[in-house]
């Protein structure tokens, strides 16, 4: 079982990690999880990559 993969910050580097993680196939969607405080960033990060968002950084 692979470990799943938690992203603080969807800035940029946020993405380059996602999109990274995603195009190499290391990991599915599902396997990877991202907060973000901007409603606008992680709703586009959500609907580009199909990946879910957490609630906090807690």
């Amino acid at each position: 079982m692979r470990k799943p993969l938690g992203i603080i910050g969807g800035g940029n580097m946020g993405e380059a990690l996602i999109a990274g993680v995603l195009q190499s196939g290391l990991l599915s969607p599902e396997e990877i999880q991202f907060y973000e405080p901007r409603m606008e960033r992680r709703d586009y990060l959500r609907d580009k990559y199909r990946v879910p968002s957490a609630k906090s950084n807690g």
